[in-house]
C-alpha cells in the first residue's frame, strides 16, 4: 500500500478502532434482550442498530441543506452495520474521503456550501480524522471559527459539530465523530450525519451553549463559517432601474439584507428582517424586481418551502406568505426567480417536487397558480437548481436552469410554452454548470446567461440569434457563490459574486470586463468581528488601537481618539497577502513611532505588518526562516527600552514557541520540548514587566487550567494556577494578561459560562472572580478578551456573540459594557 493511500484511509476512516479493540462483530453481536435500546452511536456499538443500509440514501440533500445552492449533492447515505465500512464507489468515489464515513459527508457539505477543499487532511496538521477536523478548521482556505462546548456561543444551523475521542460502551473511539447542525431551538438541536445512526439524523439537548449528546463521544465544539454574516453577499440577487442598482442577499443569520447604488455611490447595507422584528427568515436566496412605476418587490423561500413577498413603496411592507393552502408538491424546493413583464405582470418560478418547474403569476391584482409547467415534458430536463427567468421587451419569458450532468436547459413562453431544450448539448462537454444560472436580457433582446462552473470560474453563454460560447471568464478570478447579473439603464452588464476571500465582488462589461471591484472594501466593512480583538494603547495615552480579523479573513482596524475612527480594511490594501486565520496581536514601541501587528496566516505562517507613518509589509517570516508554523494566534510584547520585540505562539504541535527581534530575528525556539511539559490548548498571552527583568507567559491547558511560565534569567514553571479552583472558574478561552506599573499581574479570560473572569497577582495569587456575578459586566463574551492599561484604568475588549466589538473598563468600578460596533457608522 502506498504512503499516499495510507494517509487518506487512516485520516478518514472514523472509528476503525472498534475492530481492533476487541472485535466489533464478535463481542457486541448479541446484546441481552432485557437491555433497553441504547441511544445514538452507542446503539450501533452494542449491535442494537446499524448506520443504515450501506450505500442507501437516507436523507435527500435538498430536504435538509436548504441554504446550499447545490443541495442536490448532499444526500446522506447509510454505512451498514460496522463503523469501519468504507469503499470508493458511486456516487462520489473517494472525492471527499472513503464512503460513507462521517467525515465524507462533512467534507462534502463544506465543499459545496463554503468552497472548502474536498479533503481536509494536512490542514492545521490534522490527519483527517473527525476529531482533528477541529484543528483543521481555522487553517482552511475559508477559515472556520472554533466555538467550544459550553463556551458562550451556541451552535447555529450549518455549523459542523465535532466530537472528540471517547468510549462508546466498552469500545474506545480514538477518532471521534462529526455531524452537520440543521436546526437549533431553545432547548434542542438537530443534526444530520453519516456513520452514526440508522436514520442519518439525531436530536440532542441544548442547555445554553452546552450540547447533551447521549450515546456519543464528548462534544468538543462546533466549527462556524463567519463569512459575510452582515455585509457581503453570500446569496445575491441583483436588479436595476433608472440609475439605481439594488442588491439583496440572504445573510448567514437568514436575514434579508439590501444595499443599493445610485450612480457610483453605495448605500446600506440594511437588515430588513431586523426591521420586521425577525419575521419570515429566509431559507434561500431572494429575487427582486422593479415595476415600471418604480416599486420594488422581493421574493424568497421561507420555512416549509413557502413563498414570501415584500413590496417597497415609500417603505417596506410587512412580509406576506403567498403559499397559504399550497400542497407539499407545490411549495418551493429552491430559491425563487422573479421577473416583471412590460405591462407590470409579475412571474415567479421555482423548482418543485421531483425537479419540476413551477410558476405563480400576478396579473390585474390577482395571484394565479402555482402551476407545474413541466407536466407535459415527459421528464425531460429535470431541474437540479433554482431556475432563472428574464422577460424581453416583447413579453417573451425565458427560463434557464441546471439539469442533470451539469447541462444548461431552457424553456420559453410566447403564447404557449416551448422546449425544454438542452443548450449545453453542442458544447462538447465544455462549460459544465456548477450552480443555478442567472439570465439578463439587453435592450436589443440579446440574452446573457451566467453560472458558476465546476472550476469555480464565471462562465457565460449568450444568444443574439444564435448561441455563442460558453466563455470561461477566468480573468475575473475564482468565485465562491453563483454569480448574479443585471443590466443598467445605460446598457452595461454588471455581474456580482462572493469571492474566495468572502468579499462581495463585481465586474462591469463595456466591450471588455472592468474589475473585479471589491465592494465590501468600498463599504469599509460594517465592523463585524471574525475573531477576538487585539488592543493596545499608544504610550502617550492619546489613542486606543484595536485590530481584528474580519468575517472576510481580512485585518481590520479601528482607533479611538476621543471618538471612534474606522474601521479600515488593511488587507484590501495589500494585494496578495495571506488572509488571517487567527486574531491579530498588536503592540506599540515605547517611543510611539511604530505599531506592530502579527498574525497566523491561512497558510499557518507567521506574518507581520508594521506602521511607521505608513504601513510596511506584510512579511511572511515563516517563509524566510524556513520554520515556525503557527497553531494559534501569536502574542507580542516590546521591551521597555524598545530594543527587543518578542513573540510567543502555540505551535502546530501544541508546544510553546518563541521568536525575538533585536536588530535581527532569533529563533524560533520550542520551549515545551526543552521543559518536557507545557502543552498549550490555546494561544498564549505574553507580557514583560515594567523594569524589563521578567517575561510572563500564560495559556490554557487541555483541562481548562490557567498555566504560567516566567523568565528571569532562566525559565521557571510551568505552574498551574487553577489547581484549587472550582470547575466553574476554568478557562473557556485563551487568557489576556497585563502588568501594572507597580508590577501587579492582571489576567482575564472568557469563562466556560461565557462571562468575563479575572485573577491577579499582587504578591500572591488571588481567587478568580466572575465579573458577571461580582459586578455589572453581564454581557456574554463571544471570544477571548483583550486587556490594556490606560493609566490606572483597565480597558477590556471582546467580540460579542453578535460579532460586535464590545468594551468595558475599570476605574474603581466596572462600566456597563459598551457595544462599540453599535455606536453607528464609525468615521
Amino acid at each position: 500500500m502506498t504512503r499516499g493511500l495510507r494517509r487518506v484511509l487512516t485520516g478518514l476512516v472514523v472509528v476503525t478502532v472498534f475492530l481492533t479493540a476487541g472485535g466489533f462483530g464478535a463481542s457486541a453481536s448479541s446484546p441481552a434482550p432485557a437491555l433497553a435500546a441504547k441511544p445514538g452511536m452507542l446503539s450501533v456499538a452494542a449491535s442494537q442498530s446499524s448506520t443504515g443500509t450501506y450505500g442507501s440514501p437516507l436523507i435527500d440533500g435538498c430536504s435538509w441543506a436548504t441554504w446550499v445552492s447545490r443541495c442536490q449533492n448532499l444526500t446522506v447515505y447509510g454505512n451498514g452495520s460496522s463503523f469501519d465500512d468504507a469503499g470508493c464507489g458511486a456516487p462520489n468515489g473517494c472525492t471527499f474521503g472513503p464512503e460513507f464515513q462521517c467525515t465524507e459527508l462533512a467534507q462534502r457539505y463544506a465543499y459545496y456550501a463554503w468552497g472548502e477543499p474536498a479533503v481536509w487532511d494536512g490542514y492545521g496538521g490534522a490527519n483527517g480524522s473527525a476529531a482533528q477536523m477541529w484543528q483543521a478548521g481555522p487553517a482552511l482556505p475559508v477559515p472556520l471559527q472554533q466555538f467550544n462546548q459550553g463556551g458562550g456561543i451556541p451552535p447555529q444551523r450549518g455549523d459542523l459539530l465535532i466530537f472528540g475521542p471517547g468510549w462508546l460502551g466498552s469500545y474506545y473511539d480514538a477518532n471521534g465523530h462529526v455531524a452537520v447542525v440543521t436546526a437549533v431551538g431553545s432547548t434542542s438541536l438537530t443534526i444530520v450525519q453519516e456513520n452514526g445512526t440508522a436514520s442519518g439524523t439525531d436530536t440532542f439537548g441544548l442547555n445554553g451553549t452546552t450540547v447533551t449528546a447521549n450515546g456519543y463521544t464528548p462534544v468538543i465544539g462546533w466549527l462556524h463559517n463567519p463569512v459575510m454574516p452582515g455585509s457581503g453577499g453570500s446569496k445575491l440577487s441583483a436588479s436595476s432601474s433608472g440609475g439605481q442598482q439594488n442588491l439583496f442577499w440572504q445573510g448567514t443569520d437568514n436575514h434579508l439584507r439590501e444595499a443599493w447604488a445610485v450612480g457610483t455611490t453605495w448605500y446600506g447595507p440594511t437588515d430588513l428582517t431586523a426591521i420586521w422584528k425577525g419575521a419570515a427568515p429566509l431559507t434561500s436566496a431572494p429575487s427582486a424586481v422593479f415595476a415600471p412605476d418604480g416599486r420594488q418587490t422581493v421574493y424568497w423561500r421561507g420555512a416549509g418551502g413557502h413563498l414570501w413577498q415584500s413590496v417597497y413603496s415609500n417603505g417596506w411592507s410587512t412580509p406576506a406568505d403567498l403559499s397559504t393552502g399550497w400542497t407539499s408538491a407545490q411549495v418551493l424546493q429552491s430559491a425563487p426567480s422573479a421577473a416583471i413583464a412590460p405591462g407590470g405582470d409579475q412571474m415567479v418560478f421555482w423548482q418543485g417536487a421531483g425537479g419540476s418547474l413551477m410558476e405563480a403569476w400576478f396579473a390585474a391584482g390577482t395571484w394565479y397558480g402555482p402551476a407545474a409547467i413541466s407536466t407535459g415534458w415527459r421528464g425531460a430536463g429535470p431541474l437540479t437548481s433554482a431556475p432563472a427567468v428574464a422577460i424581453n421587451a416583447g413579453g417573451l419569458q425565458f427560463v434557464y436552469w441546471q439539469s442533470t450532468n451539469g447541462h444548461l436547459w431552457e424553456a420559453w413562453y410566447g403564447n404557449g410554452w416551448n422546449g425544454p431544450t438542452d443548450v449545453s448539448k453542442g458544447w462538447g462537454g465544455q462549460g459544465s454548470v456548477g450552480s443555478a444560472p442567472s439570465v439578463v436580457v439587453a435592450a436589443n433582446g440579446d440574452q446573457s446567461v451566467f453560472w458558476k462552473g465546476t472550476d469555480n470560474h464565471v462562465w457565460e453563454a449568450w444568444y443574439n440569434g444564435t448561441w455563442n460560447g460558453p466563455a470561461d471568464w477566468d480573468s475575473l478570478g475564482s468565485i465562491a457563490t453563483p454569480p448574479t447579473a443585471t443590466v443598467t439603464s445605460g446598457g452595461s452588464l454588471v455581474v456580482y459574486w462572493q469571492n474566495r476571500a468572502g468579499d462581495l465582488a463585481s465586474s462591469t462589461w463595456n466591450g471588455r470586463w472592468n474589475g473585479p471591484a471589491d465592494l465590501s472594501a468600498v463599504w469599509g466593512n460594517t465592523g463585524l468581528l471574525g475573531s477576538a480583538p487585539g488592543a493596545t494603547l499608544t504610550p502617550d495615552g492619546s489613542t486606543q488601537l484595536t485590530f481584528w480579523r474580519g468575517t472576510n479573513g481580512h485585518l481590520l482596524e479601528a482607533w479611538y481618539t476621543g471618538r471612534w475612527n474606522g474601521p479600515i480594511d488593511l488587507t484590501s490594501r495589500w494585494p496578495g497577502s495571506a488572509a488571517l486565520a487567527s486574531a491579530p496581536s498588536v503592540a506599540v514601541t515605547p517611543d510611539g513611532g511604530t505599531q506592530l501587528v502579527f498574525w497566523q496566516g491561512t497558510d499557518g505562517h507567521f506574518w507581520e505588518a508594521w506602521y511607521t507613518g505608513s504601513w510596511n509589509g506584510p512579511v511572511d517570516w515563516t517563509a524566510r526562516w524556513g520554520a515556525g508554523l503557527l497553531g494559534s494566534a501569536p502574542s507580542v510584547w516590546v521591551s521597555p527600552d524598545g530594543r527587543q520585540q518578542t513573540v510567543f505562539w502555540r505551535g502546530a504541535d501544541g508546544h510553546l514557541d518563541e521568536a525575538w527581534y533585536a536588530g535581527s530575528w532569533n529563533g524560533p525556539v520550542d520551549w515545551t520540548s526543552r521543559w518536557g511539559s507545557g502543552t498549550l490548548a490555546s494561544a498564549p498571552s505574553a507580557v514583560v514587566t515594567p523594569d524589563g527583568a521578567e517575561q510572563l507567559v500564560f495559556w490554557q491547558d487541555g483541562a481548562g487550567h490557567l498555566m504560567e511560565a516566567w523568565y528571569a534569567g532562566s525559565w521557571n514553571g510551568p505552574s498551574d494556577w487553577s489547581t484549587a479552583w472550582s470547575a466553574g472558574a476554568l478557562l473557556g478561552s485563551s487568557p489576556s494578561v497585563v502588568v501594572t506599573p507597580t508590577g501587579n499581574q492582571l489576567i482575564f479570560w472568557q469563562g466556560t459560562n461565557g462571562h468575563l473572569w479575572e485573577t491577579w497577582w499582587g504578591g500572591a495569587r488571588s481567587a478568580p472572580i466572575d465579573w458577571a456575578v461580582g459586578s455589572n459586566v453581564r454581557a456574554q463574551l463571544g471570544s477571548a478578551p483583550s486587556a490594556v492599561l490606560a493609566g490606572s484604568d483597565q480597558l477590556v475588549f471582546w467580540r460579542s456573540p453578535n460579532g460586535h466589538l464590545t468594551e468595558s473598563w475599570w476605574g474603581g468600578a466596572w462600566s456597563t459594557p459598551t457595544d462599540v460596533s453599535g455606536i453607528g457608522s464609525l468615521s
